[in-house]
């Protein structure tokens, strides 16, 4: 979603704070995986392993941050900084399983491919809803979509996980979102939201819940 230049001279508006939030949400979520998915290959490599964790210090502060200028968009208070998350290996899939990713951001996509791949996954990327809906409705089959909310085109991933839910009413969805949960809650309490930025841990333990539970 590309952001215009908001006017320097002009006040804030809450719709503009809350659209620069998304867009630092998407960026973290970027910086986040990618540094737990370098710190997997950085074995060995104490001064790698250091820097790792410098860089994630800093990225909970631009967490942070967001949170502060979501609070600002809504009038709200922002939570506590978040703690780092210690390191931890993604959980191997028992049995190979293939997952719908639908993200527009094509860095956010690579992340959340890579993380699901390292799971043992198989992966489909739709960088739209409507393409992401043709596949799922010329017969393709999958076992769990994980799209993000906000989409070009003019079909959100609510629109999608509310057509998912009536064409194939047995497959899951898990949402994601950089915007404040409050703002889309009342489009997305049928669904799972994972809010970014989302760290791999979080992501990888909604996902093997979900496969866990659609396969009862």
């Amino acid at each position: 979603m590309a952001l215009q230049q908001p006017d320097a001279t002009a006040p804030l508006s809450a719709e503009t704070a809350a659209d620069v939030a998304h867009d630092f949400n998407n960026v973290l979520t970027v910086i986040m995986g990618s540094l737990s998915l370098a710190e997997r290959h950085a074995a060995g490599n104490p001064k790698l392993i250091r820097l790792i964790e410098t860089m994630r210090i800093a990225t909970d502060r631009g967490v942070h941050l967001t949170q502060l200028l979501t609070a600002l968009s809504t009038g709200g208070l922002p939570p506590p900084a978040p703690l780092g998350l210690p390191p931890a290996d993604a959980p191997r899939a028992e049995a190979a399983r293939r997952v719908l990713v639908v993200e527009d951001d094509p860095n956010v996509a690579e992340v959340a491919m890579a993380v699901l791949e390292d799971m043992g996954h198989e992966v489909m990327l739709r960088m739209d809803a409507h393409s992401a809906l043709a596949l799922l409705q010329g017969g393709t089959r999958v076992d769990l979509v994980f799209s993000d909310i906000v989409m070009p085109g003019g079909m959100s991933g609510i629109d999608l996980a509310e057509a998912i839910a009536v064409r194939f009413p047995a497959l899951p969805i898990l949402l994601a979102t950089g915007y404040s949960s409050a703002a889309l809650a009342q489009g997305a309490l049928r669904f799972p939201v994972l809010a970014k930025p989302y760290s791999v841990q979080e992501l990888t333990r909604r996902v093997a819940q979900m496969m866990g539970a659609s396969s009862l």
